[in-house]
């Protein structure tokens, strides 16, 4: 993972926009989400902005 997105997911976690995978302690950044694990962030993003 890059550098620049250590920080990005670290704050994407503790802001509650994304929760892992599986049993929510596993994150895979290098993996596709599907369409309803993307709906659910841009979802849950939303909320944090609005």
């Amino acid at each position: 993972m890059s550098e620049w997105a250590v920080s990005v997911i670290q704050w994407a976690c503790g802001a509650g926009v994304i929760s892992g995978t599986g049993d929510g302690s596993t994150l895979s950044p290098q993996a596709q989400a599907t369409r309803a694990e993307a709906a659910t962030m841009l979802v849950r993003f939303a909320k944090l902005i609005l």
